[in-house]
């Protein structure tokens, strides 16, 4: 019994620290949800490449908005930052991966 909850206070403890599998040594481990574009460039530089891509809205509605295109900055040997589509373009995730050749996906669009 005690074996068992010390496994599971472990693993609660674990998720609940914010475990984001990116060292504390990168400076990717400096970004956070919510940082505008020129906060990530501050921390990071400028990236390798950078990709905006056409969403689903761009397509199908008659309208044009700044919501129509996702963008994503792509870090040689750190990996990508990808940006939410509202009016200020805030980090929405951070996808560490330190084999990243920071080279956008080409993919038609």
């Amino acid at each position: 019994m005690k074996k068992a909850f010390f496994i599971a206070f472990s693993v609660s403890a674990m998720f609940l620290s914010g475990c984001t599998g990116i060292p504390a040594s990168s400076p990717m481990s400096k970004l956070h949800r919510g940082m505008t574009r020129g906060d990530v460039i501050g921390v990071l530089n400028a990236p390798t490449e950078i990709k905006q891509s056409s969403t689903w809205r761009n397509y199908l509605l008659p309208w044009k908005t700044i919501n129509d295109y996702q963008t994503v900055y792509y870090y040689n040997g750190l990996g990508q930052i990808n940006f939410n589509r509202t009016g200020k373009q805030t980090v929405q995730s951070i996808e560490y991966n330190p084999n990243e050749s920071g080279i956008a996906p080409y993919n038609g669009n």
